[in-house]
């Protein structure tokens, strides 16, 4: 783990996800992270299909890859309780 001041970080290298092939684990690696960052060589000519590919596959198993943090908004329960 890595700390960061009240924050662990813990960073796991994962098999390529892709159409061809998906390690079935990866889902259930997946489900239970609070955050995720995604890597993508932009040097390579077909990123932008392997980047649809790689938010695809994910989304058949009902996980959704985003680029924004839930619900944060002014209104949501975790600014109330940062609040106070």
């Amino acid at each position: 783990m890595l700390p960061l001041e009240d924050i662990a970080f813990q960073l796991v290298a994962l098999p390529p996800i892709s159409s061809k092939r998906t390690e079935p684990w990866i889902a259930g690696v997946l489900q239970t992270v609070d955050a995720a960052w995604l890597v993508v060589d932009l040097a390579d000519p077909a990123c932008a299909e392997h980047l649809l590919a790689i938010c695809t596959e994910p989304a058949q198993r009902r996980i959704t890859l985003s680029d924004r943090w839930p619900d944060l908004s002014a209104d949501s329960d975790t600014q109330r309780l940062l609040r106070k």
